[in-house]
C-alpha cells in the first residue's frame, strides 16, 4: 500500500510529511519552537493548520514551512478552520478566563465570540452539526453551540 501521511509526533514534538512512494518526498520540522503540537486539520491540497499551546500556525504541506503564526495565548489544546474562515481556539483558562473557553475569531484573526464552561481540561474539540464534542480526561461531552452540556460519554478503564 502507497500513502502519504502528515503526522505529529507529540512525545518527540515533530511533524512529519512521511510518503510510502518517495522517501525522498517527506520532511521532518522539529516544533521546539512550537511547544506542544497537538491538533491537525488539512485545509487543502497543501496547506495545513496546527494548533499548539500557544495558538496554531498554517503550514505548507509541500515544503514544511511554516506561515502565518497566531501565537497569543498559554494552554491551547484544539483549534479548528470552519467554512466561513473562522478559526476556533480551545483551551483551558485563555485570556484569563477559567474554565474550558473556545474563542471564535474571524479571517483577520480578530475575537468575534468566546464561550466558557467549567472545566480543568479538554483535550479535543470538533464541531458537530449544532455544537461542539469535547474530549476530555475521562470523557467525551456533546454540547450545544454555548457548551451546555447534552450528553456525556464516561471512559472505560482500559487498564493500561
Amino acid at each position: 500500500m502507497e500513502h502519504r501521511l502528515l503526522a505529529i509526533d507529540e512525545g518527540h514534538q515533530r511533524l512529519s510529511l512521511i510518503d510510502t512512494r518517495d522517501r525522498g518526498a517527506g520532511w521532518t520540522l522539529s516544533l521546539d519552537e512550537l511547544p506542544l503540537a497537538r491538533d491537525l486539520q488539512r485545509l487543502g491540497p497543501d496547506r495545513a493548520l496546527v494548533g499548539y499551546d500557544h495558538g496554531f500556525f498554517e503550514l505548507d504541506i509541500r515544503t514544511g514551512a511554516v506561515c502565518n503564526v497566531c501565537e497569543r495565548w498559554r494552554e491551547v489544546t484544539a483549534v479548528r478552520r470552519l467554512p466561513n474562515g473562522s478559526t476556533l481556539v480551545t483551551g483551558t483558562d485563555l485570556d484569563g478566563d477559567k474554565g474550558i473557553v473556545m474563542l471564535t475569531l474571524d479571517r483577520d484573526l480578530r475575537e468575534t465570540a468566546r464561550i466558557r464552561r467549567d472545566g480543568n481540561y479538554v483535550r479535543l474539540m470538533r464541531p458537530v452539526s449544532d455544537g461542539y464534542l469535547l474530549c476530555s480526561n475521562d470523557h467525551i461531552l456533546e454540547t450545544d453551540l454555548t457548551l451546555n452540556e447534552l450528553v456525556t460519554a464516561g471512559v472505560v478503564d482500559a487498564g493500561l
